[in-house]
């Protein structure tokens, strides 16, 4: 069973989120807060396993709530919540430790997808949010195109929250040639960090999700 909390300060909501995943029998809402504070309090009691986080709301407010999630509950998977189209926040989010960004205007099965992928340590953005993000960022040249076919495959497949064993395995790859196509993509993407990457990926729309 995955235990989920879901902090947003509109009581409409919350109440929405009780009746959508009250079907869904491998995830239990044991918790909704009204505020990021609360969030964090409750993160701390009851050990969820996802944290769906509203992006804004007044007082601490959804990064500072995901910021203190990652610092008092390192175990519990974020997945920011939007009804916003500021494409800075899915930037802000993942550098905060979130692992999922996600429309409220979701549908329950990709609103499910989405608990069940962070849960599993995998990173998951609507097709919404991916879109917006993409279009944001189609006036500069994108950097995946200096990338061969596999080194875009590899760094989809990073960016959507595999690790290179796991892609290895999906690619029917040896582990050491992953490993290359990843130092290889990196070097050519100029970044360090899987961050950095997830935060390309979003940018020039290189995942499927």
């Amino acid at each position: 069973m995955i235990r989920v909390i879901f902090a947003d300060d509109h009581a409409m909501f919350r109440q929405g989120m009780e009746m959508m995943l009250a079907s869904v029998d491998d995830i239990d809402l044991v918790a909704c807060a009204k505020s990021g504070e609360e969030a964090v309090k409750l993160a701390c009691k009851v050990h969820p396993n996802v944290a769906l986080i509203d992006v804004h709301m007044d007082g601490l407010g959804g990064l500072g709530a995901a910021r203190k999630l990652r610092e008092r509950a390192p175990n519990c998977a974020i997945i920011a919540l939007t009804g916003h189209k500021d494409m800075t926040y899915p930037d802000l989010f993942f550098q905060a430790g979130a692992l999922g960004y996600l429309s409220k205007q979701a549908p329950l099965d990709e609103m499910v997808e989405a608990i069940r992928s962070v849960n599993d340590g995998k990173a998951y953005f609507d097709s919404r949010v991916a879109k917006r993000v993409a279009k944001a960022g189609n006036g500069d040249e994108n950097p995946f195109s200096a990338l061969s076919e596999r080194e875009r495959q590899v760094c989809r497949l990073l960016a959507e929250g595999f690790d290179c064993n796991a892609i290895s395995e999906q690619l029917g790859v040896r582990l050491r040639t992953v490993s290359a196509y990843h130092q290889r993509s990196f070097e050519k993407l100029n970044i360090q960090s899987d961050i950095e990457l997830l935060r390309l990926a979003l940018r020039f729309g290189i995942t499927e999700n």
